[in-house]
């Protein structure tokens, strides 16, 4: 019988593995964000 038919739900394979990669880039990408800003302060600080 397929899932639809005896009514139950068994997790994908790979979710766990998709949320962890999801986790590890946003973690990144506030990181590279946090980066830039601190970069963009110091090339304001520099004297003209």
């Amino acid at each position: 019988m397929s899932e639809i038919d005896n009514n139950t739900q068994h997790p994908k394979p790979h979710t766990g593995i998709l949320a962890v990669a999801s986790l590890v880039l946003s973690i990144l990408a506030i990181i590279a964000v946090i980066l830039s800003i601190r970069r963009i302060e110091a090339v304001q600080a520099l004297p003209a």
